[in-house]
């Protein structure tokens, strides 16, 4: 009876002395910074859900095309790709851009891209930027653009997209514009003398000029990029010019470009 009494007592003692499974604390969401602010970094079955999800009410026949198909409810689950990363979603934003039939859509998933991992990220700004019906949308080639100005692109690839600068949508172009200010690219000179003045045939009788329209473009294109290519020439001279003569005349009275580029540091 005593040792009865002995083991009531002791054996709740013991227990409470036990060390207690404590309940595991709550984790904190992981984040990353990215060219599109501070974004939630989703584990890989959240990552496999969502694409799953995004298969069906994005990319699916019927959600473009089907009797219930709603552009808006398509906007809205693309522009939440914005705010979270993972590298299962850059495929889903690579079809959207390549297959949805509306343009703010494109432009949603092209948003989207800067919320994503670097690698995966810059491997698609890349391939977008290949193709020229892709360059021609702004709306899409800007936000690639923007993807190589972040994490840096090759000078042979902003080379390269000088060269394709009247091939860009007016977004892409601007983005490009900021680059060359940004990094003072001085070998960008050129090109931006090249385009400071409106555009016109060198000979207006020749009959080798093409037509009308086409200047009619040129202008108007012209005229939304002469703000920002001004503002890149400022960026490397230090001085606002109007006219591509009057910044040559500057340019050589300073000592002509080498010099000014070597007094720049760059």
């Amino acid at each position: 009876m005593r040792q009865l009494l002995l083991m009531t007592i002791l054996i709740p003692t013991v227990a409470a002395a036990m060390p207690q499974k404590q309940p595991k604390p709550r984790q904190t969401p992981e984040t990353a910074v990215t060219p599109a602010g501070e974004v939630r970094i989703l584990d890989d079955d959240e990552a496999k859900a969502l694409v799953k999800e995004l298969n069906r009410s994005v990319l699916s026949a019927s959600a473009i095309k089907g009797k219930n198909a709603s552009f808006s409810k398509r906007l809205s689950a693309v522009e939440a790709l914005a705010k979270v990363q993972h590298k299962r979603l850059v495929p889903v934003l690579k079809r959207v851009i390549t297959r949805d039939p509306s343009k703010l859509v494109r432009g949603a998933a092209a948003n989207a891209v800067l919320a994503q991992p670097k690698k995966e990220a810059m491997s698609l700004a890349r391939a977008m930027l290949k193709k020229s019906d892709v360059c021609k949308d702004g709306l899409v080639s800007g936000p690639m653009v923007h993807v190589l100005r972040h994490y840096g692109a090759r000078p042979r690839e902003w080379a390269a997209l000088r060269k394709r600068f009247h091939n860009l949508g007016f977004q892409a172009q601007a983005a490009v514009l900021q680059a060359i200010a940004e990094n003072k690219d001085w070998d960008a000179l050129d090109f931006l003398l090249e385009n400071l003045d409106p555009p016109a045939p060198a000979n207006v009788d020749d009959p080798a000029n093409p037509p009308a329209e086409y200047w009619k473009a040129r202008w108007e294109a012209w005229s939304k990029f002469r703000l920002p290519l001004r503002a890149a020439l400022r960026a490397l001279l230090g001085q606002d010019f109007a006219s591509s003569v009057e910044a040559r005349k500057w340019i050589e009275s300073q000592g002509g470009v080498d010099k000014l580029r070597r007094k720049s540091g760059r």
